[in-house]
């Protein structure tokens, strides 16, 4: 009661005047010292980070892959009887990978061609008969069982499975696997070129739309954490995956370096420049986000 009966007697300068003063030695007083000098650190980073800009860049997942790539597949039902080549071996074009089992066209071709001699035979015999109509029947018998022996030694010429291109071997690890039957059309081997690749960039959804054909980024590879490498998107895929716990897109870029030592399935991370952006807005945007979609 007292207390009110002051303010009333006290004119409204006075009582402002009063105020302020309390304020300020609340602010610049010695009393809670630590939590003011908490409280002036949050506000000059506040400050800080909202004037100073830098680079802001969307992180990806990236992996190197060949341009050129080719598949080895069996042409004929068969077992695999030798290997010659595994994963990571250097193979020029026509060199021999694996090899079918080709036994059984052997013995095939062996029957046929006995046939093939009878019909001959027979077809001999009966010219000399002046038989016309069993002549064109022979004829047509012998160009049949000529045919399947030229099918079978197709075959057997595709028995040895060959590199079909310059490269290294990168999938087909099948020195494990002799005596496995495969079936015609099974994939055996993939060879990738050397002579030129692509950068595979994975980004989240989230990020997908600050990047633009035409946006350039650095690389950096696991296998060689202590170079950087420029490259240039080229190709945003405008349709989605999913990826673990959220949709992603696929990303294609160009490298301007390309060292001997690179090789197809190479993998690092990849962070490609947007826009010079304010450090505060860098630092809490994950999160602004985060609050909006809730």
């Amino acid at each position: 009661m007292l207390a009110l009966k002051t303010v009333d007697a006290m004119g409204a300068v006075q009582w402002l005047r009063r105020f302020l003063e309390r304020g300020l030695r609340a602010v610049f007083g010695t009393r809670r010292m630590g939590l003011k000098l908490s409280v002036l650190a949050l506000a000059l980073l506040i400050a800080i980070s909202s004037v100073t800009t830098r680079m802001f860049r969307v992180d990806a997942d990236a992996a190197i892959e060949a341009t050129v790539q080719r598949a080895v597949v069996s042409s004929f039902p068969s077992f695999l009887s030798q290997v010659e080549k595994r994963p990571g071996d250097l193979v020029n074009a026509g060199d021999v990978l694996a090899q079918l089992d080709v036994e059984e066209l052997q013995l095939d071709r062996i029957r046929l061609q006995g046939e093939k001699e009878k019909l001959i035979k027979e077809y001999r015999a009966t010219l000399a008969q002046r038989d016309r109509s069993k002549v064109r029947v022979l004829e047509a018998q012998r160009a049949q069982t000529q045919a399947q022996i030229d099918l079978i030694d197709a075959q057997i010429e595709r028995a040895s499975l060959r590199a079909p291109i310059d490269g290294v071997v990168i999938s087909g690890d099948l020195f494990q696997a002799l005596g496995k039957p495969v079936d015609r059309g099974e994939l055996l081997f993939e060879v990738a070129s050397l002579a030129d690749y692509r950068l595979v960039l994975t980004i989240d959804e989230k990020d997908i739309g600050w990047v633009q054909q035409g946006s350039q980024g650095q690389l950096r590879l696991r296998s060689m954490a202590e170079r950087t490498f420029p490259f240039v998107v080229t190709a945003v895929t405008p349709v989605s995956e999913a990826g673990q716990g959220a949709n992603v897109f696929r990303v294609e870029a160009s490298l301007d370096q390309l060292p001997a030592s690179l090789r197809p399935g190479m993998g690092g991370v990849a962070k490609i420049d947007v826009e010079p952006r304010a450090v505060g807005w860098i630092w809490t945007r994950s999160f602004v986000n985060w609050v909006r979609m809730q």
